[in-house]
């Protein structure tokens, strides 16, 4: 259920993933105590730095007793979360429909189906409901009295070097995916990560587990429905080789 916060409230807590702290001391912390007793130290520094000195995937939404409240995701927003401000009071779940059934119910954004048709996803900060919102990646949120902040705490940057030596650059890029890839699996054995399932999908119009269709068809459906619904018949374009039209052989000319 989404937390409601307003002055005043009970203290609560949320945090997803497996943040790492830069600070041995807020890392010893979150080691003998908790993320959440870490969290709350680095708040002290303020919301972008407390944002900024975690590493790793982690969505973190803090609330005090003064009905403050501090969100936070990672720099790829990996684990998603959502808010929304109803009444001068802020609401945050993990998931958009949570906070979209809350009185009052949040109808659907047409822009955000838009967006969905013509990008195949909804870019944050906007979900499919209205007045409901998702923290972009490497974003913090700041509400105090009902005034709610949103703001980057890391931006990329991307220096390019003047000479560089591309067999010394691929190397270096192999070796970096190998230690991401070999400490991720190393966090799915000791449980701090959960184990993902794939599932694989087949040529036919439904898998053979589940009985869902791959989501190239979802998709397709999708963009159909939404044509139709205005106006416009979809029609299946046949391939380009299909449609290039063949050209008689003619005889030579004979020389001049």
């Amino acid at each position: 259920m989404p937390i409601t916060e307003q002055p005043p409230c009970r203290a609560s807590c949320l945090t997803r993933g497996a943040p790492r702290f830069a600070e041995a001391a807020l890392a010893e912390l979150a080691r003998t105590e908790g993320a959440a007793s870490a969290w709350r130290a680095a708040l002290a520094q303020g919301p972008a730095q407390a944002a900024a000195i975690a590493s790793g995937d982690f969505a973190v939404a803090l609330a005090d007793e003064k009905g403050r409240c501090f969100l936070a995701v990672d720099r790829f927003a990996t684990r998603p979360l959502c808010y929304r401000v109803v009444d001068g009071q802020l609401h945050y779940a993990e998931r958009a429909d949570t906070l979209a059934d809350m009185p009052p119910a949040a109808p659907v954004s047409p822009q955000a189906l838009f967006d969905y048709l013509y990008f195949h996803v909804i870019p944050s900060p906007r979900t499919v409901f209205q007045g409901v919102h998702r923290l972009p990646p490497g974003h913090y949120a700041w509400f105090e009295g009902g005034r709610l902040t949103v703001a980057p705490y890391w931006v990329p940057q991307f220096a390019e070097p003047a000479a560089g030596n591309f067999e010394q650059t691929a190397q270096q890029f192999r070796s970096l995916v190998q230690q991401a890839v070999a400490a991720t699996a190393g966090r799915q054995q000791a449980g701090l990560l959960p184990q993902r399932r794939h599932r694989q999908f087949h040529r036919g119009r439904h898998d053979r587990a589940g009985g869902r269709a791959p989501r190239r068809h979802l998709l397709h459906r999708l963009r159909s429905r939404g044509l139709r619904r205005n106006g416009v018949r979809a029609h299946r374009v046949a391939p380009l080789r299909h449609r290039t039209p063949r050209v008689a052989a003619s005889p030579a000319c004979p020389p001049a």
